[in-house]
């Protein structure tokens, strides 16, 4: 990627530093039109709210899978004896 922008910005008489700063957003702009650029201002935040409920309902997966294996294995002062192997 850092590349294809080196050879973007030496090709349109950018800079070539790799990396697209204001000038090469503007020189793209130039080039291909269209809308105007999305800058990290303009994204919106996740839904942590969404994500959180996810995370939580998966913990508590976890959980009721845990206490399943915990009281499906012999308690520690039964001796288990080994089957033969035939």
């Amino acid at each position: 990627t850092e590349r294809a922008v080196r050879a973007f910005q030496t090709k349109y008489g950018v800079s070539p530093v790799g990396r697209v700063g204001p000038a090469t957003r503007a020189k793209l702009q130039e080039v291909f039109g269209g809308t105007t650029p999305v800058t990290p201002a303009a994204v919106s935040a996740p839904d942590t709210s969404a994500q959180e409920k996810q995370l939580q309902e998966l913990l508590n997966q976890i959980q009721l899978l845990q206490n399943q294996l915990k009281a499906s294995q012999p308690s520690p002062n039964v001796p288990v004896t080994p089957m033969p192997l035939n």
